[in-house]
């Protein structure tokens, strides 16, 4: 298994992620289309409290196929929840919860 390397997110933002802070572009969609995906898809798997923000707080490339992944991070029931994202090639879904080499 290929070990991802990070770079932290901005811990000044406080107020969560906005917009520009996701992650713009992928394989198969471009500019805004992806981060809408992504923080819809967040938000699906997430499910954060009424009010709690979804925040980046890693990204990186898998050195394998060099596709990124963002960690995402948010409260639920009151406790922090984070999840990896990755950058799909997949016609149709610009991220997933697993890498493509898993499919």
């Amino acid at each position: 298994m290929t070990t991802p390397t990070t770079t932290p997110h901005n811990p000044n933002s406080a107020e969560g992620v906005p917009p520009s802070d996701f992650p713009q572009g992928s394989p198969t969609s471009r500019g805004g289309k992806t981060s809408a995906f992504l923080r819809d898809l967040a938000r699906k798997w997430l499910c954060p409290d009424a009010g709690a923000p979804l925040r980046v707080v890693a990204r990186g490339r898998l050195a394998a196929d060099r596709l990124g992944y963002v960690q995402i991070e948010t409260l639920h029931a009151g406790c922090p929840l984070a999840l990896y994202f990755f950058q799909s090639r997949r016609i149709g879904s610009p991220w997933a919860v697993m890498p493509d080499r898993c499919f």
